[in-house]
This record gives structure tokens, C-alpha cells and sequence, in this order.
């Protein structure tokens, strides 16, 4: 059998999902991390990570806008990982139906890289449903597989109430919490194949 055959034997699609590091995961980039999976298909995956914030605020990243920030100016901006820094994804809860531009998670969760999305969402004065995030993660063919079959991370459904109503700093526990043990508990080891 080829290893091509084999990787393709392998693949399930786990988007949408969540995806939690493991707690043996030792890269400094995603250690600790919930990641929102948003595409997983055979040419590659890519997902925001959600409990991250940066040093920056709103009004910081968004020098450029024509329009008032208001209370939103303040605003902290996360980390969505370590692919294009620059590049900024919104995720929010579909408060605004008159907006299309828009990649739908879940019934009550959305993407989208618009700004008009992210001066809808500001001008309307939705402020806790929504956050900015910069940057995202990315894995080519196959490696998110072979990440998962290695142990590195775990596979959850997506629950839009992490997603936003978790305080960031407590969405890895809750994740963990969700598979109802410790992380202290858990040691991922690779599948045998």
C-alpha cells in the first residue's frame, strides 16, 4: 500500500471543530492553545486560535479606519497563530443578518476577513459577540492528520458558548473539562498503525 493511499485512509474531516493541544505539546507557538478549526479538506487545514490575546488593542491594529471605534477602540486583539501576521480574521455570532460576507461555522458562529463585517459589528455597538484576531494557523496535506494520529492534539465538536462566553484565559480548561478529566490525566501517545 502506498503512503499516499494510506494517508488518505487516514483522513477525516473535523471541520468545523475545535481543536485543543495536548498537554504534552511542547511547540511555544501552540502550547496550551484551542484552536477553531474552520477548513479541513485533503489539501490542507487552517484554524484561528481563540485563547490567545496580544499586547495590542483595536484602535492600535486599525490606524487606518474612516469610521469612530467607539467603546470597541480599546478592544483587546488576539492571536489567531503564526501564518500571516498581518492578516486579520473576525469571529462573531451572526447578530447582523444583513452582512454576507461571511464563512458560517455553526448556526451561531461565523468567520470572515471583511472589514466591512468588522465596522458593521462596531458601528452597531455589538461588543461582546465578536473579536479580531491576527494571523492563523496552517498545516499542508496530511500533517494535521498525522499531528492528531501523534498525539498532538485532541478533536472537539464546536461549542460557540467557548468561543465567546469562556473568559480566554479559561478555554483551555474548559475544553479539557469537556472531555471529563484532568489534564493531568491525559497523555497522548502516538497510534499504533
Amino acid at each position: 500500500m502506498s503512503d499516499e493511499t494510506s494517508e488518505s485512509e487516514h483522513h477525516q474531516i473535523l471541520s468545523p471543530g475545535i481543536l485543543v493541544a495536548s498537554p504534552q505539546m511542547q511547540d511555544p507557538f501552540f502550547n496550551k492553545t484551542v484552536v477553531l478549526l474552520v477548513r479541513h479538506e485533503h489539501d490542507g487545514a487552517m484554524g484561528i486560535v481563540i485563547n490567545r490575546e496580544t499586547d495590542l488593542e483595536l484602535e492600535t491594529v486599525l490606524t487606518e479606519v474612516t469610521f469612530d471605534l467607539g467603546d470597541a477602540r480599546d478592544k483587546p486583539v488576539m492571536w489567531g497563530g503564526p501564518v500571516e501576521p498581518h492578516r486579520g480574521t473576525i469571529i462573531f455570532r451572526p447578530e447582523m443578518p444583513q452582512i454576507d460576507e461571511f464563512l458560517e461555522i455553526t448556526s451561531t458562529l461565523r468567520v470572515s476577513g471583511s472589514m466591512d463585517v468588522l465596522k458593521g459589528l462596531i458601528i452597531s455597538h455589538v461588543e461582546d459577540d465578536w473579536f479580531l484576531s491576527l494571523g492563523y494557523a496552517g498545516w499542508g496535506p496530511g500533517q494535521l492528520d498525522k499531528e492528531i494520529r501523534e498525539g498532538s492534539w485532541i478533536a472537539l465538536p464546536v461549542d460557540p458558548a467557548t468561543v465567546f462566553d469562556e473568559p480566554v484565559e479559561d478555554r483551555y480548561d474548559a475544553c479539557i473539562a469537556q472531555l471529563g478529566i484532568d489534564a493531568n490525566m491525559i497523555f497522548m501517545t502516538p497510534i499504533d498503525e
